[in-house]
């Protein structure tokens, strides 16, 4: 009885193995069969998706010239040009040992406040998101027509030339990524900056072809592209095409310096429409025809800066201290709120890590035309 039950337990073993290999043979059952697939092709369908992939570049814009530091990207930017120096005296901070503070890291530590290598790094990460918009542009299936289609094109053109200006006049000759990459590569090679300008140069004169003018606040406009190439134009040595492109913002009619009150406070007579220009709910606003192109960032919006800006206290002067004296040996200058010159309240509490220099400042104005 028990060798029956033993040879019985051999052949069921025996059966489900004939069976898995059976079926084994006749059909992988291990192999995975996806619904879907989620590719750079399949995302990218419309304009819509078009634009929402140019967004993360539109992010790495806002966070050049605000990022929620005390040291924004664009700092680093001026502090190694002809028009600012290092506004702090102590020792920790300014980036005037070039061994050991002028790095390109990109990290903001206690012995390093530049942003070379950031400036480096988010560039090329803007510029991703524009070459995969630029080589995917023909995927997409649901244009309205050819017009929305260039409109998209040129709007990445103007994401990958705004970045491709920074590099160049930072770094001089830098790789040129024309495409999308899509695969490991490490054969990088610097294009010549004379090359780079002349190729963005002729992306942007495509732009301000189809790009429209009329756009959502925080999207590039036809004027914003006009600028761009302006500058590049003058990058160039181009300047009467310069000249042409600035004429067409300027007579534009769409365009203009502000010269009457408008927004929150307009209504307040102790202020002038210089201070409505610099009030944060007041720069987008369609009554504000300075506007040209804004990348925003509000209290309570998605992905917001939560120390916001961080400009005052960047360039803004230091009252604080004994440094400047009246005639009469008195303090010139105070911090405290609720002075007799209220200085903070006018013009807010900096700390001045970067200042004009004379150049900038002073000798390139003629008080009599400027």
């Amino acid at each position: 009885m028990k060798k029956t039950k033993k040879i019985n337990k051999y052949r069921i073993l025996v059966s489900i193995l004939t069976i898995l290999f059976i079926v084994g043979c006749s059909e992988d059952f291990l192999k995975p069969k996806p619904l879907s697939f989620i590719t750079t092709e399949a995302g990218l369908t419309d304009a819509n998706s078009m634009y929402a992939t140019l967004a993360y570049s539109t992010v790495r814009i806002r966070n050049h010239y605000m990022d929620g530091t005390f040291a924004p990207p664009m700092f680093t930017e001026n502090l190694f040009s002809e028009v600012m120096v290092d506004g702090t005296s102590d020792k920790t901070f300014p980036a005037r040992d070039m061994n050991r503070l002028v790095i390109p890291d990109g990290v903001l530590t206690d012995g390093s406040y530049n942003r070379i290598g950031h400036n480096w790094e988010y560039a090329y990460l803007g510029i991703k998101s524009a070459s995969i918009v630029i080589s995917n542009i023909d995927q997409a299936t649901y244009y309205k027509n050819e017009q929305e289609k260039n409109a998209v094109l040129g709007t990445a053109y103007f994401h990958r030339a705004f970045w491709y200006y920074l590099l160049t006049h930072q770094f001089g000759d830098v790789p040129f990524i024309n495409k999308q990459i899509s695969e490991p590569k490490l054969d990088f090679y610097s294009t010549k900056r004379e090359v780079i300008l002349e190729q963005i140069k002729k992306d942007m004169e495509f732009a301000v072809e189809w790009v429209p003018e009329n756009v959502s606040k925080g999207m590039v406009s036809k004027a914003a592209c006009y600028h761009l190439l302006i500058k590049i134009y003058l990058s160039l040595s181009e300047f009467d095409n310069a000249i042409a492109s600035s004429s067409k913002i300027i007579n534009g009619g769409r365009y203009e310096l502000m010269r009457e009150r408008f927004g929150v406070d307009k209504d307040d007579e102790t202020r002038n429409v210089i201070w409505d220009l610099h009030q944060a709910t007041n720069k987008t606003l369609p009554e504000n025809k300075e506007e040209i192109f804004s990348v925003i960032d509000r209290y309570g919006l998605p992905d917001n800066l939560p120390s916001g800006a961080a400009f005052m206290y960047v360039f803004g002067t230091f009252w604080g201290g004994a440094t400047i004296l009246t005639p009469s040996g008195q303090r010139g200058t105070s911090d405290a709120v609720g002075n007799e010159i209220p200085q903070v309240e006018i013009y807010g509490r900096g700390v001045a890590k970067g200042r004009t220099t004379n150049y900038s400042s002073r000798y390139i104005w003629d008080d009599l035309n400027d």
